[in-house]
């Protein structure tokens, strides 16, 4: 199914845990948008002012390549800055827009400002969710981590997207293992998650039945 599960919104927000990949999915979902909407705008938007690397800027010839329109201001340490244009494109009813938000306080609370912008059903907020993260090592870490970006970015009503991604070291046996941690964790806290990300080079690999809607996730981010 891939990203039919984004059709008819506006606003796609990708939040999460600082390396659970949201970045890369944030990439993924803007060009697969461009690609299908055609001649509509799809702006792919940086929130994130959390790290020095591995943002949705650094893709930026792919993205630019793709038709999409990549918006990021230029950073100064960890400043909560926001980039130029952001409201503007929030305000365009028929524009898409894709954000990528930082993984912390300080990339979550450039959010808060814009809250008008994503109360409708026109707002999906995705959270990713990767086993293998520090933060998401048990349900108790993933609770914390949700309660923070809920409360400096107001953003509600998350979806859970799995990402049992180890980047080039993913293999059939880590997707398989880490999806079934993160049904564990999040089913310890009553939350649902029927959405996993799978690199595209597992892309034929065979999923339990309770990962029902599979995100091919190409690679486009250069690592170390």
């Amino acid at each position: 199914m891939s990203w039919e599960i984004v059709q008819g919104a506006r606003n796609i927000i990708f939040v999460g845990e600082s390396g659970c990949g949201k970045t890369e999915l944030a990439i993924n979902c803007a060009l697969a948008l461009k690609k299908k909407r055609g001649r509509e705008r799809v702006s792919l938007l940086d929130m994130d002012q959390s790290k020095p690397s591995f943002r949705s800027r650094d893709a930026r010839k792919a993205v630019e390549d793709g038709g999409v329109e990549l918006v990021f201001g230029e950073q100064l340490m960890e400043s909560p800055i926001i980039p130029p244009g952001v409201k503007k494109r929030l305000m365009d009813p028929e524009g898409i827009n894709v954000l990528d938000v930082g993984g912390n306080e300080i990339g979550a609370v450039n959010m808060g400002q814009f809250e008008e912008f994503f109360g409708g059903e026109d707002t999906i907020v995705f959270f990713v969710v990767s086993p293998y993260r520090l933060l998401s090592l048990d349900s108790e870490h993933i609770k914390a981590m949700m309660e923070a970006v809920e409360d400096f970015s107001k953003l509600r009503n998350f979806r859970f997207i799995g990402n049992p991604n180890m980047g080039e070291y993913t293999d059939a046996e880590a997707v398989l293992e880490g999806w079934t941690m993160i049904q564990e964790r999040l089913g310890e806290l009553n939350l649902p998650c029927n959405i996993i990300a799978v690199p595209e080079w597992l892309k034929e690999l065979e999923l339990p039945a309770s990962a029902e809607h599979r995100l091919i996730v190409r690679r486009y981010l250069q690592y170390p």
